[in-house]
């Protein structure tokens, strides 16, 4: 692993520049398939929800296997040939010409994606100093967020001029120009001996126990994002917005704004004034939301957003790679993972059935109000252990 004190080396460069590109890809079916699924198949939000949410629930199941393989068989490798895998998998949608096809190719890329998102973390974290963690993984966390921004407006630009099927195939062409540039990432294996020896099997295998209750708040933010990502393009149209597609670049730009300052805070300062801010941030978003009747506070709401997720997210993560020894890495990452997929995966579905059944609107409220569960969860299990130590040495004291 590198051990130097600096952030930025080929390494590092090469596997957020990879996981950009893949990410754009990623999003290019996040902003588009929701309108395949109502304007190509003629379903409704309920099935939209379906869709997003397979994907989700089946990376839930793959995540505890892909940080046990990660953390036993090496990073690389596994990364490389999931990635293959799931670029495979967009090839397919081109032949997803009803809802169980697409339901199906869904589940199986969702299972890919649970290997490499939860590959490129743990590789990120490796190759990032411990005293500058927070940072470290504040700027991987903006190649996910420029992915967010850059894919959705790509994707919807393309379908005014083009068809889903380019869609579809321009994504493959990003996954694999990110498949090469993980060709040439130099990366040292730090896979202990003892770990390659057969030992017991159990439940702690492939879930870090260390950090159960950061993976319980990750759960509940990533829950009300399900609703974001799932239903906001729609919301957006029903209150007549001309372009709700800009929710996500406005959301994206804040982020990229937030999470190399929120990273240094983390470092220096520790996160308990830091996790409330972002999550009372959260909770504003979701008001806006649930009051505008046009633009102006739907695009708020967006910034509120980013605010929040560019605080709450890689805090959440450095909290948790800073809890754990270096070849449980694989186990933490796939560990808070699996929490946000869960999340994402049930928020999407059960929101969706409580939309059908009170409004996008009531929904969104709805989701203000569940926040406020991590908010205290933070501050019942976790915050008490910051708010005596005042410099970034204390953070890694949890390390091991």
């Amino acid at each position: 692993m590198d051990k130097s004190s600096t952030i930025w080396n080929r390494n590092f460069i090469l596997v957020i520049f990879a996981n950009l590109l893949v990410f754009i890809s990623y999003y290019f079916l996040i902003s588009t398939l929701p309108l395949y699924v109502t304007d190509v198949l003629g379903k409704n939000e309920k099935f939209v929800g379906y869709i997003i949410g397979i994907f989700s629930i089946v990376s839930v199941i793959t995540r505890p296997l892909s940080g046990f393989m990660l953390d036993n068989i090496g990073r690389k490798k596994i990364v490389f040939l999931s990635l293959v895998c799931y670029s495979a998998c967009l090839i397919g949608y081109n032949f997803a010409i009803s809802f169980i096809l697409l339901f199906i190719l869904r589940a199986m890329q969702g299972f890919f994606w649970g290997f490499t998102s939860t590959g490129f973390g743990t590789m990120a974290a490796d190759l990032t100093p411990t005293e500058k963690r927070g940072e470290g993984i504040g700027y991987y966390g903006l190649s996910t967020t420029i992915g967010m921004a850059i894919g959705p407006s790509i994707a919807l630009g393309i379908m005014k001029h083009g068809s889903f099927s380019l869609i579809f195939n321009v994504g493959v062409i990003f996954a694999l120009i990110g498949l090469i540039c993980l060709v040439f990432v130099k990366y040292k294996e730090n896979i202990k001996k003892e770990t390659k020896q057969r030992k017991k099997v159990n439940i702690n295998t492939f879930i870090e126990q260390k950090v159960i209750w950061i993976a319980f708040m990750m759960f509940f933010v990533a829950g009300v994002y399900g609703s974001i990502i799932s239903f906001i393009i729609l919301y957006g149209k029903d209150i007549g917005v001309t372009n709700p597609g800009r929710f996500f670049l406005i959301y994206s730009i804040v982020l990229f704004v937030v999470r190399p300052y929120a990273g240094k805070k983390f470092d220096n300062n520790g996160p308990v004034k830091l996790m409330t801010v972002g999550f009372i941030s959260i909770m504003i978003c979701f008001i806006c939301l649930f009051v505008t009747t046009g633009p102006l506070l739907f695009y708020f709401a967006a910034l509120a957003m980013g605010i929040g997720h560019g605080i709450c997210v890689p805090s959440i993560f450095a909290m948790a790679i800073n809890r754990v020894a270096a070849n449980r890495r694989g186990a933490a990452n796939a560990t808070l993972l699996s929490a946000q997929d869960l999340g994402i995966g049930l928020g999407s579905v059960l929101l969706g059935v409580l939309s059908n059944n009170i409004g996008l609107a009531k929904m969104y409220l709805t989701c203000g109000a569940i926040i406020v569960i991590p908010l205290m969860v933070f501050h019942i299990k976790e915050a008490y252990k910051y708010k005596k130590e005042l410099n970034c040495s204390s953070y890694r004291s949890f390390e091991n």
